[in-house]
This record gives C-alpha cells, structure tokens and sequence, in this order.
C-alpha cells in the first residue's frame, strides 16, 4: 500500500520561493534594460518618437529613470550574475547607440574631415575646411550643393565652424587619421564604433578596477548602463568617449605601488589630455603617496607625451598647432565670463565670475591633492576617484557647459567613488542643450539642471554626514562570497 507524505502549506510555499526570489532582482533588471533600450532607441530615432507623439526630453527623462531602477535591482542581483549582465546589457546599449547616425551633434563631421585631412599628408591646424588649398578634398555629403550658412562663401559644408581650423588635440587627431586609414570610404560608422568600443573597455576597466581594490564590482553598471553613455559616446561619437578610457587608465597607474606607477599615471594623463582638456583637472589626484620624486615623475610623464605630441604639428604650422582652442574658449565665454559660469553669475557679476571660478576650483584641486597625497599606491584605485569627482563635479557646476558630453569623465568615476549622486552633475547639461525643445532660454536651462545637480549631491551629502558614514559602504572593501565576516585579532 502506498504511503502519501504530507507536508506543511508554509513550507512547500517556501521551498518554491526560495529558487525564485534570487531571480527576481534579475528579471527586473532585464525588464528595466529593455524599457531603457527602448527608450535610447526613441531618442535617437525621431519617427519612433513620432509614431507615438512623445517629445525628446521626456524619452531623456524616463530612460534616466529606468536606469535608476535598473541599476538598483542589479545591485541586487549575485556577483557573479550580475557582472556578465551589465557588460551584456552595455554592449545591447551601445548597439542600439549605433543603429542611428548621431542624432544630437554635428562633431563627427569634423573628425571625419581632420582624418580626410592628415591622410592627404597636409596638418589639421594649417586651414580650416573651407580654405581653397582643401578644394580637392571636399566630398558632396561633407560640402551639400546649394546649402548656405552665414560666414561661409559657396557651398556650406555640414562641418561645424567650417571657417575655422580644427580645435581638437593632437591625440585626437592621431585617432581620427586612424580611423579613416582603417575605414577611408566609410562615413560616421567607425567614429561611432571607436566612441563605443571606448566606452565598453571603460566598463571593462572598472570591474577590473573595483575587484583589485576589494570593492563590488556590480557598481560598473552606473557607468554601463547610464544612458549619457551610450547616447554621447556610442551614438554621437564624442571623442571624450576615448578621453575617459585614457584618464581612467591613468587612475589605474597612480594606484599601482611600483616605482613605474607615477610615471605610467603622467603619460596616461598626457594622452588623455592631448586628447580632450577636461582630464587634466585629475592631475591633483594622481599624487599618490608623499615625496617630490613622484609629484615630479608624474609632471614628467605627463609633460612628456604632450610635448611629444605636439612637437610634429609645431614644426608644421608652428603657433598655429592650438587650431581653434584659444578661439573656442573666447566663443565660450571663459575667458572674459560671458555668462558661461551662470550659477556663480547669479551672485557675482560676470566679469568677477571667472575668477572666482578658478579659485574654487583650484580649492577643490588643492583638497584633493592634500587627500590623495596621504593615500599610498595599494592597488585600490578608489582612492583617487573620490577626490576626482569631487574635482570633476565642482569644475562643472562652476563652469556650466551647454554640452552634456563632457560630463563622460565623471560618469566613469562615479562607480570608483560609490558616490552616484553626482551623476546629476554629469547629467546637468541636458536642460541646456534641449533649451529651444523645451521653450526656454539657455541660460534658464543651465539654471535648471545645475542647481538641481547642486541640490542633489547637497542634499546626498548632507544625508550621509548625519548618517555618520564618513564614506559609502561601496567604499568598504566587500566580503567575498562564503567568507566569514573579518574580525579583529
């Protein structure tokens, strides 16, 4: 005869739960990533947009929620889940960055007319695009028949400040001529695949990054994930893209104990700044450990290669191997304020401003050196990310670019510092770039999104002060799996 075991409701119910639960931090994750997916793919397309009558700052909007919520329940999921999740989810990002050209920039056209440009054997910084002794190398998608533009004689190219030499560095410059070497009948593809492959190894770094120095690696997916990446770096192709990867590297070098280190850090950071300006501002933080010899080592690594780079273009045009850098920084009201710092202009008049822009930014480099000189090369590249953000951030809320790309720098080391509060920063620009979608004036819009930036890490600050967590538990080194918690001996 047979015997029937019973067993109690509760426990059956719990027995089928127990295999579930784990699962569905995870499935929410996924439901998160493909709303955001979804929503990049909307930002990028202006018919799927159309097709359902939402406008552009609302998809922007909703695809930064639903990164937020993506990336809480990944940080629920098991490591070693979670971590193959966010690297296949950024690259589903990034695809879907790349099935459109870029949607929100004219940058790409210059970078593929200064790679036109070098592999004719003739310097970026000698003409600008419209310059007569360039005439052979126009192409009809680059220089349209029949479009006007003020300032421009005849036909007018698509490239931005066509009646201006290139402002971009040399480094940059050496990566657009690599490019079109590799790919010369292409267009803008392979600049958006450099702005992607740049933003993944990022994401690839900064797992590595979080596990040498102890910390949880799943924090990768606030740059993974975060859609200023994919919607700058692979869709638009900005060049910042392969900046951040080139600072990051040098974040990585300053943590290293070996005698190397600092100099790896300075030419890295020479590299990254011959590239794009902004990672100079991590110079302050590379200064790991105490002595004059490795504040020297990492000037020296860094003096090095721009002199390097530079030195070429020099011997070719000689002064004029700036291009338009000092012309742009005039344009951009940096130089004279122009109402360029706007958050400081609500309180000082314009003309005081850019001073008083200088001098709390370099109080926040100075902090940040004093911080970081006490930190020795352990390996942990945490370190130098804290004080880097804290630069990083102040520079923009001080400066208050109209262009969100440049807040890329700081977005890679938010993970590093387990300070997400200041992506609002990274993410300030937007209301500014979307001024005239959004009916409002420029300035208006970088009131908007940088005192609400200012407001939110104010706000995150002050939380975690009366909290009495003098850093974020991200910042503990975090017990491995099946491990038991350490003790004091």
């Amino acid at each position: 005869m047979e015997r029937r075991t019973t067993v109690g409701a509760s426990t059956l119910a719990t027995a089928r739960a127990l295999p579930v639960l784990p699962l569905l931090p995870a499935f929410g994750a996924l439901a998160a990533l493909a709303g955001l997916a979804g929503c990049l793919a909307g930002a990028i397309h202006p018919s799927l947009r159309d097709s359902v009558g939402v406008s552009l700052p609302v998809v922007l909007a909703v695809t930064w929620g639903l990164f937020a919520l993506g990336a809480a329940l990944l940080l629920r999921v098991p490591v070693r889940a979670a971590v193959p999740l966010l690297l296949v989810g950024g690259l589903a990002l990034q695809v879907v960055a790349l099935s459109a050209p870029p949607a929100s920039t004219s940058d790409i056209y210059r970078y593929v007319w200064d790679g036109r440009v070098q592999a004719a054997g003739i310097d970026p910084y000698a003409y600008p695009p419209v310059a007569p002794e360039l005439a052979e190398l126009r192409e009809p998608w680059l220089f349209p028949p029949g479009r006007r533009c003020d300032g421009v004689v005849g036909d007018c190219p698509v490239i931005n400040r066509a009646d201006e030499p290139t402002a971009y560095p040399p480094v940059a410059q050496a990566a657009f001529l690599a490019v079109h070497l590799l790919a010369p009948d292409a267009r803008q593809f392979p600049f958006q695949l450099l702005g992607a492959g740049s933003a993944l190894l990022v994401a690839a770094l900064l797992i590595s990054l979080l596990r040498r120095g102890g910390r949880d690696p799943r924090l990768a997916v606030l740059w993974a994930w975060c859609p200023l990446v994919p919607y700058e770096a692979g869709n638009a192709a900005h060049v910042d893209a392969l900046a951040t990867l080139l600072a990051l590297a040098a974040v990585a070098a300053a943590a290293q104990d070996r005698a190397s280190g600092p100099w790896k850090a300075g030419a890295w950071l020479g590299a990254a700044t011959g590239t794009k300006l902004v990672p100079l501002l991590l110079a302050p933080v590379l200064l790991r450990g105490t002595g004059v010899r490795r504040a020297l080592a990492v000037a020296g690594g860094l003096g090095a290669v721009l002199a390097l780079v530079y030195v070429p273009h020099v011997v070719a045009v000689g002064g004029r191997a700036l291009g338009f850098l000092p012309g742009y920084l005039r344009e951009e009201g940096y130089v004279d304020g122009g109402g360029r710092f706007v958050l400081l202009g609500l309180v000082l008049p314009d003309a005081v401003a850019p001073v008083a822009a200088v001098v709390v930014v370099g109080a926040a480099a100075v902090a940040a050196a004093r911080v970081t000189r006490r930190a020795p090369p352990d390996g942990d590249a945490a370190a130098s990310a804290g004080p880097g953000v804290v630069v990083l951030g102040v520079a923009l809320l001080a400066a208050t670019p109209t262009y969100p790309w440049y807040g890329l720098l700081l977005a890679a080391l938010v993970p590093l510092s387990g300070r997400p509060e200041w992506l609002a920063v990274a993410a300030a620009g937007y209301p500014a770039y979307l001024a005239p979608v959004l009916g409002i004036s420029l300035d208006t819009g970088k009131v908007v999104g940088y005192a609400a930036a200012l407001a939110v890490v104010t706000g995150a600050t002050l939380a975690r002060s009366a909290a009495g967590t003098a850093r974020p538990a991200s910042l503990r080194p975090a017990a491995q799996p099946g491990t038991p918690p350490r003790t004091r001996q």
